[in-house]
């Protein structure tokens, strides 16, 4: 209640609701297990420096921290028992170590040494970390380090090789064994720390204050701000930005200042918009001196060196209220040196905080009531294909691909070779698949999906017997490859349906056929199927002369089914009684027969009456008959094509042709059921 009561009076209304905020929410940092080992070198005074954290795929949570001679590794799977994994010793004994990861890969340093850089590879924990490089080939010491993830950029400040800039490294295309970006000096001198985000620098210059730098090309940087003179001024250490890099929480490594909430929206014209500090052996000592702020959501987590691990919230810029602590060096009273707590780490997934103390080892924490922003947990993603159960694929299918879920990188891999990198992928060809992606530093790969186009054979038939084709002929169609169904079309109409190769015609028309496999179907050509038909010719009878009303390439007629000699013409004179018929051979070599004619014989010739024609051959138009007992008979003239060209009857022993042409002609002159004849030819 005295609290309230100070709070109702005083003037400072501001940073009393901060405490009461405090007080009110009972936030506090619980200690869950601390590994120490008394036996442990040290360099001086500092047994202990920084720690960093790391999470597997699996979701379990891992400590890094440095000591005077070591790299140590711990796994945190239960948080109230670290197990030391492996350890690591480096060559040297050095106050100063520093360590930051990426991806599957943890990254450190060291000051006052000459270990130049280390990698090592977390892929196979939780069993073991394996070393995979060690390189002074960029710098024998820096005095630490940061890493722009998104960017895949090392940035390493205060090393022997660019003691007034940065040296850059790549980390994106072989991490395990980063390449030289730049080296360079900067205008600020000498770089102490720094939080890079985006390309954008913000580089802790010691004594000489804040620069912020445009990075994006690596070996020109472009001055965006500089705050070099501030309340509380000491030297610049490091710093940390929000998450909407508004404000930076900037520290300053010496005794007696605060820290600074810096108004960061217009880097030309930055200004600190209030201080904080802690004051954990106050009233006694307040000269507490701060080492690292780290920012999470509306928290930022301070190794405060002798104050151990403090938390404040900066939600209003304003105005930070302190809503944790916890102490890592109980004993210590006084502010003298930079005894205490070294680093923290607050970045895992289950809220767990990790801390170094200088003489005390590692720390595992538990926030109790503190409502921090979640990180997700690195996992394994699972790869799922959609599209992928698409079995019926035809030559000229183009099959569409994607994932189920979106990745940070995408590889399609076809027969070995990568295809794409984007979320989706359109094929024609098929091959084994394989996807490979990965979220963070965890990778996963899919099944390999052996894909399969089916590609229906074309097919051109064999088509037997050879031609031409006549009335009654069959023509079959024959398909050499085996498909699983041909469906045989005849003038497009579906005839014959199955898995059969063979189709057979005996009509005219066009043929074609679609065939398939596994339902992808072709269409063939189409393919005329011409059959000579029979023209069932009719025998004319004109007198006592046969002959067939159409012209064909060449004749044979039979008599009694016998051949006729000589007879191959389309005329044929007959006398005798019996069966006619004729054989006739069209232009496409088709042999068809034309109908049987009975003849009973009633067929004179003229001769028989002693009657002749004259002049014969004719040479004008007139026929003279040498006697005129046929006057005023009927009479028909045929060509030898049985043709009728002239009818009527004679005028005394007189026939006028009526339209004369040379050739030769039948003359039939008919008397009751006889008929006499004789042939002429006209000149």
């Amino acid at each position: 209640m005295q609290l309230i009561k100070i709070c109702l009076m005083s003037i400072c209304t501001i940073w009393c609701i901060g405490q009461l905020k405090a007080q009110n929410q009972n936030f506090n940092l619980n200690l869950l297990a601390n590994w120490d080992i008394d036996t442990m070198p040290s360099a001086g005074s500092i047994t202990y420096n920084d720690c960093w954290g790391y999470v597997d795929c699996t979701g379990r949570e891992y400590g890094i921290m440095g000591s005077a001679s070591y790299t140590h590794f711990f796994d945190l799977e239960d948080p109230n028992n670290p197990v030391e994994i492996n350890f690591y010793a480096a060559g040297a004994n050095t106050v100063w170590r520093d360590y930051k990861t990426y991806l599957n890969y943890v990254y450190g340093v060291c000051d006052s040494c000459n270990e130049g850089l280390q990698v090592f590879d977390m892929s196979y924990l939780p069993d073991s970390v394996s070393k995979v490089l060690q390189t002074d080939a960029f710098f024998g010491k820096a005095h630490n380090i940061f890493i722009d993830t998104l960017n895949a950029k090392l940035y390493a400040p205060g090393t022997n090789t660019q003691s007034d800039g940065l040296v850059i490294l790549d980390l994106s295309q072989t991490p395990e064994n980063p390449t030289l970006l730049s080296s360079i000096s900067l205008p600020g001198g000498y770089v102490h720390d720094l939080y890079v985000r985006n390309d954008t620098a913000y580089c802790s210059h010691g004594f000489n204050g804040l620069y912020v730098y445009d990075l994006a090309d690596p070996n020109n940087p472009v001055i965006l701000g500089i705050l070099d003179d501030y309340p509380q001024s000491g030297y610049n250490h490091s710093s940390w930005l929000s998450n909407d890099g508004n404000h930076l929480i900037m520290a300053d490594e010496t005794h007696n200042t605060s820290l600074k909430i810096v108004n960061t929206s217009d880097l030309s014209d930055m200004d600190v918009t209030s201080l904080f500090r802690s004051t954990l052996l106050a009233p006694t000592d307040t000269a507490s001196i701060v080492h690292n702020p780290f920012v999470r959501g509306d928290y930022v987590f301070l190794s405060y060196y002798h104050d151990g691990v403090q938390v404040y919230d900066f939600s209003d810029p304003n105005q930070a209220v302190k809503v944790a602590s916890y102490d890592t060096d109980p004993d210590n009273d006084n502010y003298a040196g930079f005894r205490g707590c070294w680093g923290v780490y607050p970045y895992f997934p289950s809220g767990n905080i990790i801390a170094s103390d200088v003489r005390n080892g590692l720390f595992v924490l538990e926030p109790e009531n503190l409502d921090i922003a979640p990180i997700i947990a690195a996992s394994t993603p699972v790869i799922e294909i959609v599209g992928a159960d698409n079995t019926n694929l035809c030559e000229g299918d183009t099959l569409s691909l994607s994932l189920s879920e979106a990745m940070e990188s995408i590889s399609w891999v076809l027969d070995s070779v990568e295809i794409s990198t984007e979320p989706s992928v359109q094929l024609s060809e098929g091959g084994m698949l394989q996807v490979i992606g990965s979220n963070q530093h965890c990778t996963a790969s899919s099944t390999l999906i052996d894909l399969n186009w089916t590609i229906v054979p074309e097919s051109t038939p064999t088509i037997t017997p050879e031609g031409p084709y006549c009335d009654g002929d069959t023509i079959t169609f024959t398909i050499e490859a085996v498909y699983d169904s041909v469906q045989w079309y005849q003038n497009d109409e579906l005839v014959q349906s199955g898995a059969t190769n063979t189709f057979q015609v005996s009509t005219n028309g066009t043929v074609s056929y679609i065939y398939s496999i596994n339902d992808c179907a072709l269409t063939s050509d189409n393919y005329d199927a011409i059959i000579e038909l029979d023209p069932n010719e009719t025998i004319l009878l004109a007198g006592s002369a046969l002959s067939i009303t159409d012209l064909y390439d060449s004749y044979q007629w039979y008599f009694n089914d016998e051949l006729i000699e000589n007879a191959n013409s389309a005329f044929l004179d007959i006398s005798a009684t019996g069966s006619y018929y004729v054989e006739y051979t069209t232009t496409q070599g088709c042999v068809f027969y034309s109908d049987i004619i009975d003849y009973v014989s009633s067929t004179f010739d003229l001769k028989d009456l002693g009657i002749h024609l004259y002049p014969n051959p004719v040479q004008g138009n007139v026929l003279s008959l040498n006697k005129a007992q046929l006057d005023n008979y009927p009479y028909q003239i045929f060509d030898l094509n049985g043709q009728l060209i002239q009818a009527g009857q004679i005028n005394g022993q007189e026939i006028e042709l009526i339209q004369p042409m040379d050739g030769l002609y039948m003359l039939q002159i008919l008397d009751n059921k006889t008929t006499y004849y004789t042939k002429f030819t006209v000149l």
